[in-house]
């Protein structure tokens, strides 16, 4: 089935880097289809859920989103090592709270998310094929 829709801009995924852009150009007023792959937005999850603590704020991350690490332990069958930190390190994410809490910021400000879709080549208006 296929799916036709002006738009001004169209991004292909999803995932965090794909919801941040849609959310930064439906906030200038633009209009956005999303296109992600998987039936939900943040499911399945394909990521370790690891980031830089800095991250979080800079893209507006609420808190509840993802707990800072202070702490490191690591562990094998016969060996163990562990390490603190005065400031943190990283911080491990809710990935499917995370991006679905980015899912509905987009939304709200106007974008649109159509998920279980494919993208196939596009063809521009001059007729040639976009990669």
């Amino acid at each position: 089935m296929g799916f036709s829709k002006d738009v001004d801009v169209l991004v292909v995924g999803g995932g965090p880097a794909g919801l941040l852009a849609a959310d930064t150009t439906a906030s200038a007023g633009l209009s956005t289809l999303v296109l992600g792959q998987e039936p939900e937005i943040g499911d399945p999850v394909r990521t370790s859920g690891g980031t830089s603590v800095e991250t979080m704020p800079h893209f507006d991350i609420p808190g509840r989103f993802y707990h800072v690490l202070k702490r490191l332990r690591f562990c094998s069958l016969r060996e163990e090592a562990a390490f603190e930190f005065q400031e943190p390190v990283g911080c491990i994410i809710d990935v499917r709270g995370m991006y679905r809490h980015l899912a509905e910021r987009t939304s709200s400000k106007g974008a649109s998310i159509l998920t279980g879709a494919n993208a196939e080549p596009l063809i521009s208006r001059a007729g040639s094929l976009l990669d």
